[in-house]
């Protein structure tokens, strides 16, 4: 908590901490160690961050690091690719490298709709194992200013019907930045007042079955059914960021997906 405090208060980000480890350290020493460490989404910690966490592990501890390259939607920080870690930091230690291709999230439906993003980076495809025999929905707009009331409209028409299925239980509504969450909440409530919470840090909860969130708060969570509400490129612009982020936008919903964009369709999309 003392670090969401700093945080918000802009005196210190994560980026700095490892540094300031390395001058505890200095100052003052290190008394515990660890024989083993699991690190979840590899992908979203620097280099200076596995320095100290080699710094903090004995000499003959072990580590299982798990992470998706395709899902690193921070630029500013993280690895982009795995050898930015082996070469480095871990080149001197004995590894062991596994890839797990299977998408148990998932329907196979959505995985095949997402597959094109994983291409454009030349990443291996994902490979579903389980099919629902329903399709991503897929809608375009027409571009003006009555465009989000039109999608939150049609929001609002696609959740009544998903309702219907006792397999839908949780849904979300995802946007790429926080300012279009607050649009859509600001006109999903005309079709479903008092259902909706909007998730707008990454330490706020929810408990409604409904909630709008940005995508980068919601890596690592998943839904019965997602509706990408700005899927245009327009906002996801042709670039390896955007397309990371995009792709983990597509790949949080279990059961169903819904795509929704103005103009022209996201890039690897079309």
């Amino acid at each position: 908590m003392a670090y969401y405090h700093q945080r918000s208060s802009q005196r210190i980000d994560q980026e700095d901490l490892a540094l300031l480890l390395r001058l505890h350290e200095h100052l003052f020493g290190f008394t515990e160690y660890y024989v083993h460490v699991v690190i979840d989404e590899a992908q979203d910690l620097n280099l200076a961050e596995y320095f100290m966490i080699r710094r903090l592990l004995r000499d003959t501890a072990s580590m299982t690091i798990v992470g998706d390259i395709s899902q690193g939607i921070y630029p500013q920080r993280g690895i982009t690719r795995w050898t930015e870690l082996t070469d480095s930091i871990l080149s001197d230690k004995e590894l062991v490298y596994r890839e797990m291709r299977r998408s148990y999230r998932s329907t196979a439906e959505i995985i095949d709709f997402a597959n094109p993003l994983l291409l454009l980076d030349q990443a291996v495809p994902a490979d579903a194992v389980r099919y629902s025999g329903v399709n991503p929905v897929v809608k375009q707009f027409t571009a003006g200013k009555f465009a989000w009331e039109e999608k939150a409209k049609a929001a609002g028409a696609q959740i009544f019907d998903w309702q219907q299925n006792d397999e839908i239980q949780t849904i979300a509504l995802l946007c790429k930045g926080s300012q279009h969450c607050k649009d859509v909440f600001s006109l999903i409530n005309r079709w479903l007042p008092g259902e909706v919470e909007i998730i707008e840090n990454e330490t706020d909860t929810f408990s409604s079955k409904i909630v709008i969130i940005p995508v980068y708060l919601a890596k690592g969570l998943e839904f019965d059914a997602c509706i990408i509400m700005d899927a245009e490129a327009e906002t996801y612009w042709e670039s390896v960021s955007d397309r990371h982020l995009l792709y983990v936008a597509l790949t949080r919903p279990l059961h169903r997906l819904a795509v929704y964009y103005t103009g022209h369709i996201a890039p690897g999309l079309s």
